[in-house]
């Protein structure tokens, strides 16, 4: 059994990003995340992103290199980075959530 890990993070959002953008990254982001087993959560506020991910180790140090190079946010702050013995997000419907505060939307 591969080792299973955490990453938590958050950055700063492009100011350029629209509501349409945002909707099709969740919407991607779900798609992926779950065809790789990964499970977490991604919170949008105020233009700032934080986000947890569970996964397997590769896996998930990997998604991470590449989360660190998107452009659509700077200012990425690795706040965890550890192994765990459990998922705390498995259970959720889909395995992965995205929370969008904006005012004017309705999720």
């Amino acid at each position: 059994m591969n080792a299973l890990h955490t990453i938590c993070y958050l950055s700063k959002g492009d100011k350029e990003l629209k509501d349409f953008d945002l909707e099709n990254l969740y919407t991607k982001l779900k798609a992926k995340n779950h065809l790789s087993k990964i499970t977490g959560i991604l919170i949008n506020d105020n233009g700032y992103f934080f986000q947890v991910l569970e996964g397997e180790t590769k896996k998930l140090k990997k998604l991470y290199s590449l989360i660190s190079l998107d452009e659509r946010h700077s200012n990425v702050i690795k706040i965890i980075d550890t192994q765990i013995k459990k998922r705390i997000f498995d259970s959720y419907k889909t395995g992965f959530e995205v929370v969008d505060s904006s005012e004017d939307k309705n999720y």
